[in-house]
Formats: C-alpha cells, structure tokens, sequence
C-alpha cells in the first residue's frame, strides 16, 4: 500500500470531520504554509470542537479511519480516550485543555 501525502491525510481528515459536522481549525506548520513561506511538516495540528454529545460518534469514525495513538504507532482503544476525555472535562463548556494526540497510520 502506498503512504498518503499529507493533502490526502487532510483532506480524510476533512471528509471524516465535515461528515460530523464539526468545527474545526487548523493550525501548526500547515496553517503557517498558508500564510507564510513553506515550511516542512510531516504532522497535523486541527482543533476540533466537538460537543459532548458527538464524542461517541468521532471516536467511532476515528477508529473506523484507522487512527493511532502517537507513541509506538500501536493501535488504541478510542474508547478509553473518550473514558479519559470524559473523566477530564465535565461538561463540554469547559473542554479547555482537555487534548488528545493522534496519528493516522499511513
């Protein structure tokens, strides 16, 4: 299987998102590169709001996209994330702070 480029990364990550209807930003080395002059990235960084409620179905459409944690590249239970995520923030209205780094595997 050939490894996606980073636009085909973002545009899944795109697809998975906009399919949820959830607001999103991007920033990181891919919102500098709109902006400023190209810089090298090989990751990521989008915020996403995601109310209580719609967790269940991201970690669900995350784990169907193959999504992996960021460490060994082992898969994870998104599951336990949601658990964790859940334990953390109360109440959506206080999600500052609360984050959870993920890679696709490619």
């Amino acid at each position: 299987m050939t490894r996606p480029s980073l636009i085909q990364v973002i545009h899944r990550l795109e697809d998975l998102l906009e399919g949820l209807h959830l607001s999103r930003s991007y920033g990181g080395a891919i919102a500098y590169n709109y902006f400023g002059p190209p810089r090298l990235t090989q990751d990521v960084d989008v915020l996403v709001l995601v109310p209580d409620t719609r967790i269940p179905a991201l970690v669900e459409a995350l784990t169907t996209a193959g999504f992996v944690d960021g460490g060994d590249g082992s898969p994870i239970d998104l599951r336990i994330v949601l658990t964790e995520l859940r334990a953390a923030v109360p109440s959506a209205t206080s999600a500052a702070g609360a984050s959870a780094s993920m890679h696709r595997r490619i």
